[in-house]
């Protein structure tokens, strides 16, 4: 688990997340675009490509940019940022219900409610689960990392 970071850390991470956000949308729109209208793509296979781009390029500057991850890559950590993009993504979509249909908020306010809640989760479940701090084992003859006894 991360130690407690102070709030301005704390801040500045979170506007490394925003800032990233903002970045993999531009990718994946820019993605789809360029599909659709230069390549003739279906606007379907578009959005998967946009997507794809999108979330990849996510992955890669959460990892480095906001979270700071000095590590190689773990082969858990693709599977682990699906798995929270999903988690997100069905929580949001689960907000939007909830506001449009029991709340009756307004459709485009109850959008951007609902993409708050998945930024929220989505930031918690990378900070906590995908790009958590790993433990590194103690070295050789340090406390901790004793030889097993027969």
């Amino acid at each position: 688990m991360n130690p407690p970071k102070p709030a301005a850390a704390t801040l500045a991470e979170m506007a490394r997340y925003g800032l990233v956000g903002l970045a993999n949308t531009a990718v994946g729109l820019s993605a789809i675009y360029a599909a659709m209208h230069v390549l003739g793509w279906h606007y379907a296979a578009a959005n998967v490509l946009g997507y794809g781009l999108g979330l990849a390029v996510s992955f890669l500057l959460n990892r480095r940019f906001t979270f700071r991850s000095p590590h190689a890559v773990a082969a858990r950590e693709p599977l682990l940022f699906l798995l929270v993009f999903a988690a997100a993504y069905a929580i949001q979509l689960g907000a939007l219900v909830l506001c449009v249909e029991t709340l009756h908020v307004n459709r485009s306010a109850a959008q951007a409610l609902a993409m708050a809640v998945y930024t929220a989760v989505g930031y918690a479940g990378n900070k906590f689960i995908t790009f958590r701090a790993r433990k590194t084992p103690p070295a050789a003859g340090q406390p901790g990392n004793r030889p097993a006894s027969c």
